[in-house]
């Protein structure tokens, strides 16, 4: 059964996160193992996790463009001006 499964925590601690935050985690990253140690603890509660995430400091931190992303920022900016 799916609740028996050890990757469903993972699973959809990764997939919640990456909905609310916009962004994919590693799969080791120690947030990742954190959030999904919480979850367990929590009873494995979505609200609680989803509590979690949204009130986490990392949720609201500001990570810097790649290069990709200001390249194509910059392309949006000139289609759009033209």
């Amino acid at each position: 059964a799916l609740r028996d499964n050890e990757a469903t925590t993972a699973c959809l601690v990764n997939r919640l996160y990456a909905y609310a935050s916009g962004e994919t985690l590693a799969a080791r990253d120690p947030w990742v193992e954190y959030l999904e140690t919480s979850f367990a603890a929590d009873g494995f509660r979505v609200t609680a996790l989803l509590k979690r995430i949204a009130t986490s400091k990392r949720f609201y931190s500001i990570t810097p463009p790649t290069a990709l992303e200001q390249t194509i920022e910059t392309a949006a900016h000139f289609a759009v001006a033209e």
